[in-house]
């Protein structure tokens, strides 16, 4: 199994993400799974109906390899990065497999 998660640079407040704590985000990822690709820096723009309305975000893209069994954990980890940095949701997309979700991480089930 392929999947891609995005770890985002600024917190939803606007405040950067340290880089030491992006790094051991990244290491606790190849750490956990073997291995950790960054792909670079991706800019998406989102738009959210009754929300923020429209907002930019910078995110690292990162890819990662493992074994189709691991799927359940795969979803865990890419939520505890969301909960730590106090995202709303964060991209996680299985390739070939299950397509783009958005996985709730404040306390939604999903």
């Amino acid at each position: 199994m392929i999947f891609t998660t995005l770890i985002p640079l600024h917190r939803n407040d606007g405040s950067p993400v340290p880089e030491a704590e992006r790094e051991a985000i990244l290491t606790r990822l190849a750490e956990q799974f073997g291995s950790a690709t960054i792909e670079g820096q991706v800019i998406g723009y989102r738009y959210e109906p009754g929300g923020r309305g429209h907002y930019r975000e910078e995110n690292l893209k990162v890819i990662i390899a493992c074994e189709w069994r691991r799927y359940a954990e795969a979803e865990r980890a890419v939520r505890a990065i969301g909960e730590q940095l106090g995202q709303d949701e964060m991209y996680f997309e299985v390739r070939h497999v299950d397509g783009i979700r958005f996985l709730p991480t404040k306390g939604k089930s999903g």
